[in-house]
Parts: C-alpha cells; sequence; structure tokens
C-alpha cells in the first residue's frame, strides 16, 4: 500500500510540474528565433503575447528576450542538465512577422501571416507548418527536418538538404528555384518557371504545369513533373 501511495503521488507531482505556466511582456519584434523541445503556435493578432506552459524548472530556466526586432527564446547556454528537458508548449500572437529560425528538434505550427517577403530556416530535425501568403519565400531546411507550406505567393527560392522535406503542393507561386541534396525530398506547385537540382538521391516532384522547366541532376536525384 505505501508503495502504491508512493507511485500515485509522484505521478500527480509529475502531471501538476506539466501544467506550470509563465507570460512574458515583450513586444516590438516580427521575427522569431528558438529551439530545443519547443511545441510552437504562432498566430496573427494585433496584440502581442508570449505565453509558455510545461515543466516548472524548464520554465524558470527559459531566457526570452528581443533584440533587433527579433524574438529569441531558448535556454542558458551554459545549461548542463539540457538532457532532461522536458517539452515546452510556446503560443505567440503579433501583428506581423517576416522570418522564422526554428531548431533543436521544435516542432512549429504559424499562420494568419502576409507579408512581401518571408524567410524560413529549419535545422536539427525540426518540423513545422506554414499557412501564410508571402510574394517572396526563401527556405533553408537541414538535418532531416520537415516542412508543409499552405497559401500564395509569387516566388519561391529553397535550399534543402540532409534528408529533410519541403511539400509545398498547396503554395502557389510563379518562379521557384530548388536546390535539393542529401536524400532531401521538395514537393512544389509552379505555374511558370522553375529551376531545381537534385542530387545524392534527392528528388524534386512539380505540379502547377510550370512551363519552363531547368533541371539540373547528379547521382540519384530526380527532378520530374508530378501532374
Amino acid at each position: 500500500m505505501k508503495k502504491l501511495f508512493i507511485l500515485l503521488l509522484f505521478i500527480a507531482t509529475a502531471a501538476t510540474a506539466q501544467e506550470s505556466k509563465r507570460s512574458f511582456s515583450l513586444s516590438g519584434f516580427d521575427k522569431l528565433d528558438m529551439g530545443n523541445a519547443f511545441i510552437i503556435t504562432v498566430t496573427q493578432s494585433n496584440n502581442y503575447k508570449i505565453e509558455t506552459s510545461g515543466r516548472e524548472q524548464d520554465l524558470k530556466d527559459l531566457v526570452v528576450k528581443v533584440s533587433n526586432g527579433e524574438l529569441r527564446i531558448g535556454y542558458p547556454s551554459n545549461w548542463s542538465g539540457w538532457k532532461n528537458r522536458k517539452e515546452v508548449y510556446i503560443n505567440i500572437t503579433m501583428p506581423k512577422l517576416v522570418a522564422v529560425s526554428f531548431s533543436g528538434a521544435s516542432k512549429a505550427k504559424v499562420s494568419g501571416f502576409s507579408s512581401e517577403s518571408f524567410g524560413i530556416d529549419l535545422s536539427g530535425a525540426s518540423s513545422a507548418t506554414f499557412d501564410i501568403d508571402a510574394k517572396n519565400l526563401a527556405l533553408d531546411c537541414s538535418g532531416a527536418s520537415s516542412v508543409a507550406i499552405v497559401g500564395d505567393g509569387q516566388k519561391l527560392t529553397a535550399d534543402v538538404s540532409g534528408a529533410s522535406s519541403l511539400n509545398a503542393y498547396d503554395f502557389k507561386v510563379s518562379t521557384a528555384t530548388i536546390d535539393a541534396s542529401g536524400s532531401s525530398g521538395a514537393k512544389v506547385y509552379v505555374t511558370s518557371r522553375i529551376v531545381a537540382e537534385a542530387s545524392g538521391a534527392s528528388s524534386v516532384r512539380y505540379k502547377g504545369g510550370a512551363t519552363s522547366v531547368v533541371a539540373n541532376t547528379s547521382g540519384a536525384g530526380t527532378v520530374k513533373s508530378a501532374n
């Protein structure tokens, strides 16, 4: 009975720890940079709001600051107990977003933004989904990361490497320049001109009926229409 009581107490304590919350009053940023085991949700709003939830110790250790218009969230670089980190949920609302950098096995969902230019940088086995409109979208996806994009644009420039994947069949653009390497895969929707390079068992697949296709392949790389 005593062992059962201790077990139940441990479970209750662990559950309580996951319910801790912490908010931050920061504003004046239109870019994001964050990593680690974060579950990130970013939505467009007229107001700035940053709310986090997770284990109390992890929330206490968070370093959150704004520098040159960029919101940065992470942990102290000299922290020795990083292997024990648990997932932290981060919910952000902001008026405008033009660039993100997600790393460290983070998972993100970004929606509701429209901009002239937008930059995406994913690395370290991160994954993200975007529902955005951007005339010019620049993407760098590496380190076995994955990204899916929905929306409208005009020009897409993407570098996909290190066994990463891009699914942009639902992000329609007129022109695209794609470089896929290291067993990566890219799926894009292009209506006018696509310049694609695929190397090292990578693949580029395109829909949209592009009228001009420039394809460069090496190794087992392929560039093909998916129509």
